[in-house]
């Protein structure tokens, strides 16, 4: 299970409700990837923060403090990436990609949401896609990065993907090696993260951030055009198969009794506190809310005291 401490909420390792997070974690050791796998393999960039707990740390040591200022530039690459026509109202445009090195590629998004796929070792482009986002309500541009999944053990199309989100609130999922999309994901690749939000103006629901991946689950929150007005989008932390798109849960906190899409007429609570920045997490346990234990809650860091103490859930 996961435990997702969202930047939100600066949670860290410290002693929570009398809980003494990190001797408990010490008692589990995390997953180990099937070997080969893009997600261990040293040289590889798998997660936004290269691990899932976002520790931005790479064991090679090839460039050391010795050496580094002999570096020197060996390619650069284009995106092509520009601001709007003046007049729109996004009128700003930041380029703020973490790239993904994941087996022989370097994956990237730019501030359009375009997704693109370079040789790391001679920066030349392999694959490209736009999702042709419509950015015309947005107040800024900026897309911080994309995800990384795969099937253990698969071969053959999708069975490597690249998770993303856009500014127009959609998740994509392509096949890494190709760029293409998956169409047993949603339909076809995509699926629209304004479900059950109900009324969302334009600009009001966006997603800059890349999706965290657990268990095949794509984890995310989004950003909310928030202190304008009464009633904003909710802010609505949602999981969705990797593979079929499928919403796997929901965590509303408005109705945190229910973990599914809210039935028809009804809506994810509004104005609820959102999640726009990346997120860590912990693909083994997580804590649960001031509920029975069960699978897939939300981790303490947000709020409430656990129910049981120092009870970590498969």
């Amino acid at each position: 299970m996961t435990l997702l401490l969202f930047s939100l909420f600066v949670a860290g390792l410290q002693p929570f409700h009398g809980i003494d997070l990190a001797a408990a974690l010490e008692q589990y050791p995390a997953e180990d990837a099937p070997v080969g796998s893009a997600l261990t393999a040293p040289g590889d960039w798998p997660n936004y923060g290269r691990t899932p707990g976002g520790q931005r740390y790479s064991p090679l040591e090839q460039i050391t403090p010795a050496n580094v200022a002999d570096l020197t530039l060996a390619w650069s690459f284009h995106s092509g990436a520009t601001g709007l026509p003046q007049g729109n109202k996004a009128s700003e445009l930041m380029f703020e990609a973490t790239p993904l090195k994941v087996r022989d590629k370097l994956v990237f998004c730019t501030p359009h949401d375009e997704v693109i796929a370079v040789s790391p070792e001679t920066g030349k482009s392999i694959w490209r896609f736009n999702p042709h986002a419509n950015l015309r309500a947005v107040p800024f541009l900026a897309c911080r990065g994309v995800s990384y999944d795969e099937t253990p053990m698969a071969t053959g199309f999708c069975a490597h993907r690249i998770i993303t989100a856009t500014l127009d609130a959609k998740m994509y999922a392509l096949d890494a090696d190709t760029g293409q999309r998956c169409p047993a994901f949603g339909q076809n690749g995509e699926i629209d993260l304004t479900a059950g939000m109900g009324l969302v103006k334009p600009g009001f629901y966006y997603v800059t951030s890349p999706p965290s991946i657990v268990h095949g689950k794509a984890v995310i929150g989004g950003w909310v055009y928030d202190n304008v007005e009464h009633g904003e989008p909710s802010g609505v932390v949602r999981a969705f198969d990797t593979r079929s798109g499928k919403l796997a849960w929901a965590f509303n906190m408005g109705r945190t009794d229910r973990m599914t899409l809210p039935p028809e007429g009804e809506f994810y609570t509004r104005g609820t506190p959102n999640v726009w920045a990346p997120i860590s997490t912990d693909p083994v346990w997580v804590w649960s809310i001031c509920q029975p234990v069960t699978k897939r809650r939300i981790s303490s860091a947000v709020a409430g005291k656990p129910c049981r103490k120092n009870t970590p859930v498969r």
